[in-house]
């Protein structure tokens, strides 16, 4: 089959293709597969570096969020740890509070600290 024939007007309008066309690299298959993986091995470790530096930067403001917080509010205040008391029922019919006092010894084996 003949070429086609180009027209006067066209044939200096995109001198420099032919330039373009002689210079392109052909490469196989083998070496394409290649690179897209290596591009791809690039893009997945460039990725899960990202994610790396946003868990750092996410755990650094935390920390701060507590210590802000802890200089906000101050020292805790101490508890005093305190035995409490708890209402038993003898299976009657009123319930009565355990004594916890020193002086009630026959309550002494039924007091239970919660």
């Amino acid at each position: 089959m003949s070429r086609p024939v180009i027209r006067a007007s066209n044939s200096n309008k995109h001198p420099g293709k032919i330039v373009l066309e002689a210079n392109r690299v052909q490469r196989s298959k083998a070496e394409v597969v290649a690179e897209k993986n290596h591009k791809q091995a690039e893009k997945v470790a460039k990725t899960a570096a990202t994610d790396q530096k946003h868990l750092r930067i996410a755990a650094i403001e935390d920390s701060m969020a507590i210590q802000q917080r802890l200089e906000a509010t101050g020292p805790q205040k101490p508890i005093r740890p305190r035995p409490r008391t708890k209402l038993v029922s003898d299976g009657g019919y009123m319930p009565r509070v355990e004594q916890t006092s020193k002086y009630n010894l026959d309550y002494a084996s039924e007091i239970i600290i919660i």
